[in-house]
């Protein structure tokens, strides 16, 4: 079942009760979830603060761009969803039914309102981001208004109630990133522990995100305290894409991830390196969860052009189920060796 919050029920008709009903019982996802900068975010209104520190501005917005910079890469890291319904769409066909569009060449519960759903571009200042999370929030409601929703029940609401990107600012008083599979523990807690010492690093060490030409051909290079990362077309048209369809197994996509697990490995405390050993295996591997699927069903006499058999698919759910309690063991293990419950 559907949640039943209201901004659910909003969402539900405003797209399509039907369509919603098809696709968010299939599209689940790991969210990470990492605090906003001190002072930023005001609880009484639940929205974000224009303050004056030019330091932890620069902070929040760092933060924001380098997860959409990364956006392609750690969906690539957990793409687990090569098949809907028998059929395969692509690596990663949760991005294709969630987000939709003209970049991913695909019609998504998105399509109506992309700016609710689409990788967000890149923001230069604090205030473009209020601007921007101000006029989504505006958008939508003017589109339900038209619609014939009561204006009452929409003055509720906050102002973002409203926002399922990849990338959002949390009505919680978190950034989060929402664009990747579900998929197994140890690969999950490997790219949160990433994600951890990156921020930590933007919001402790006032590391700087640099969106440039650099990190066409650098990408995540750490140059003293800043970080180059991909324009934004190119995360967006060409990177996205790449993660969705092909994953590892595009030049261009693995190198974004074997560089982006370099610059972790630099930041991330040494006794926690052993959590990264699942996403170090995918790299030497240049295999996803989505990738070994796809080999199993291959080795089962079945091509990605064929409709996979319900037999067929009930003997991946039940490995990938055993091979998650196993994992989920040494994860224990791994875990507990770093003192942590």
């Amino acid at each position: 079942k559907l949640q039943k919050a209201t901004r659910y029920a909003l969402l539900a008709k405003a797209l399509g009760p039907a369509e919603l009903r098809y696709v968010f019982p299939r599209c689940i996802g790991f969210h990470y979830h990492y605090t906003l900068p001190r002072g930023t975010f005001d609880r009484k209104t639940r929205f974000l603060k224009n303050i004056k520190s030019p330091k932890v501005k620069k902070t929040l917005i760092d933060s924001y761009n380098l997860l959409i910079a990364a956006d392609p890469v750690l969906s690539t890291f957990t793409q687990s969803s090569p098949f809907l319904d028998g059929k395969y769409h692509a690596k990663d066909s949760r991005m294709l039914f969630w987000r939709g569009g003209r970049a991913l060449k695909h019609d998504g519960v998105f399509q109506r309102f992309p700016f609710l759903g689409e990788l967000p571009k890149y923001k230069h200042t604090l205030t473009d981001l209020i601007s921007k999370l101000s006029s989504k929030d505006e958008r939508f409601k003017k589109s339900l208004l038209k619609r014939g929703f009561d204006p009452e029940l929409l003055k509720k609401k906050k102002r973002m109630d409203f926002v399922w990107n990849p990338v959002k600012i949390n009505r919680l008083g978190t950034i989060e990133q929402r664009g990747m599979d579900m998929n197994h523990l140890d690969i999950c807690l490997g790219v949160g522990v990433m994600l951890k010492f990156i921020l930590r690093a933007i919001h402790q060490e006032f590391y700087h995100v640099l969106p440039s030409d650099t990190g066409l051909s650098e990408p995540f290079k750490l140059d003293g305290n800043v970080i180059f990362v991909p324009p934004y077309t190119h995360v967006r048209d060409e990177l996205q894409y790449q993660s969705a369809y092909n994953g590892f197994s595009n030049k261009d996509m693995y190198d974004n991830c074997a560089a982006f697990f370099k610059l972790a490995k630099k930041l991330v405390y040494k006794e926690y390196s052993s959590t990264l050993k699942p996403i170090k295996k995918m790299i030497d591997k240049k295999e996803s969860v989505s990738d070994s699927i796809i080999k199993y069903v291959k080795k089962q006499g079945y091509s990605t052009e064929d409709k996979i058999p319900q037999e067929i698919c009930a003997k991946i759910a039940l490995l990938h189920s055993e091979k998650f309690s196993k994992r989920l063991q040494e994860t224990k293990k791994c875990y507990e060796g770093l003192g942590i419950e």
